[in-house]
């Protein structure tokens, strides 16, 4: 016997008792703007704290340090559909950190498109590591907290 064609075309989720429970259940879930907008907060804060404490002659290793802690923390509150965000997030935020708070570094010097993106290569190299790892380290999390959960296409088994 065949199901009818109305049942295979339902889109209809699972309900939420059938669901197995996710390992982590976080406080808040985040979408992908939310933990964008979160990761890129926290890296221009600790991007700006770094300028004022390291006399703005140089891009700040702050900034790569909050870009790491804060893109494990929005893998860890992020939702299920948006998991990806979190992954790529880090260090796109960083090259967006680098291109604004950068330009502090450039005050009093000759501003010419050699020494900008001189600026932005050494900044961005000097962070890749911490770049590597937040992206591992996220995608630890996002793995270990949506192990156990259904996935979000159903399966086309017939």
């Amino acid at each position: 016997m065949s199901q009818s064609p109305q049942s295979e075309l339902d889109p209809s989720p699972m309900p939420q008792s059938a669901r197995p429970e996710e390992r982590f259940q976080p406080i808040i879930n985040l979408n992908g703007r939310g933990v964008l907008l979160f990761v890129l907060f926290a890296t221009m804060v600790s991007g700006a704290i770094g300028l004022v404490v390291s006399g703005a002659t140089v891009f700040p290793p702050l900034a790569g340090w909050g870009m790491l802690l804060s893109t494990v923390l929005g893998a860890a509150v992020v939702r299920r559909p948006d998991r990806l965000v979190a992954l790529w997030c880090g260090p796109v935020v960083l090259a967006i950190t680098v291109a604004v708070l950068g330009q502090i570094t450039l005050l009093g010097a000759t501003p010419t498109l050699v020494r900008e993106f001189s600026m932005f290569w050494a900044a961005m190299s000097s962070a890749a590591p911490l770049q590597l790892l937040a992206v591992a380290l996220a995608a630890l999390v996002t793995r270990w907290r949506f192990s156990g959960s259904t996935p979000d296409r159903k399966s086309a088994t017939n």
